[in-house]
């Protein structure tokens, strides 16, 4: 299967509660169009609002919502943006997903807590290969150890797959409990001052080596499991 990612904007300025709920709305049909075959919806709703101070915005615009779709082949998408066409703009990338922390359920519904969503670019001073061993390779030990995450998404950018999308090279999922959405200690995984210093600082550091704090956007959402990805042999056996 192949993984897209589709960062969604809403096309008439409407208010974000307005875009949230309509996108909220609209997610069973999106995950029925055709060659659909798993879906995870994320929304900046009032469910993660205490969250707000959390976002980071270094690009123009920055997505309220973002769709996580699997496909057997990436060319099968026609259906499914002819109905995001209607409902909202969009900047699609395909990826590559690595999931170094699985989280433990993937029930369809909403994903307790908050999930943080990321998009950076590769900085220039490093090779693509160089980038990848960085973070893939040192810095996910770093997150998973100074931040309270229970789910853990990285997607590399393959290519952009619509016209003017940012130039991000990653996009990274990560899921906190909810108490992390305001509290620091929480957030950090520590339990005092001296704890919290530490991580941040551990964390920190380690972003600094593969990207650039001017080249990262964040928003903190809400995560709706709308249609759990099949395995390839569930695929064959409702196929044949």
């Amino acid at each position: 299967m192949e993984k897209l990612i589709y960062l969604l904007f809403s096309a008439n300025n409407e208010p974000e509660e307005q875009f949230a709920a309509t996108m909220k709305a609209a997610a069973k049909r999106l995950a029925s169009a055709a060659g659909v075959r798993g879906m995870t919806l994320y929304l900046a709703d009032a469910e993660v609002e205490p969250a707000r101070f959390r976002r980071i915005q270094t690009s123009a615009n920055l997505p309220l919502a973002m769709v996580s779709v699997w496909f057997d082949n990436w060319m099968q998408s026609a259906a499914l943006e002819s109905t995001l066409t209607d409902l909202c703009e969009y900047h699609a990338y395909l990826v590559t997903e690595s999931e170094p922390l699985v989280m433990a359920s993937q029930t369809p519904g909403r994903v307790p807590g908050m999930c943080h969503i990321a998009m950076f670019q590769r900085p220039p001073r490093l090779q693509h290969a160089e980038w990848l061993e960085i973070w893939q390779g040192h810095h996910t030990q770093v997150a998973i150890d100074t931040q309270s995450t229970f789910g853990y998404r990285q997607n590399v950018v393959v290519r952009p797959l619509s016209s003017g999308a940012p130039p991000y090279s990653g996009i990274v999922e990560e899921n906190f409990p909810a108490d992390a959405m305001t509290s620091q200690y929480t957030f950090f995984a520590c339990e005092n001052d001296e704890g919290l210093r530490a991580n941040m600082e551990a964390m920190m550091t380690s972003c600094q080596e593969f990207l650039d704090f001017d080249k990262i956007d964040v928003v903190p959402v809400s995560q709706y499991i709308i249609r759990e990805r099949a395995s390839a042999s569930a695929h064959q056996s409702a196929d044949n």
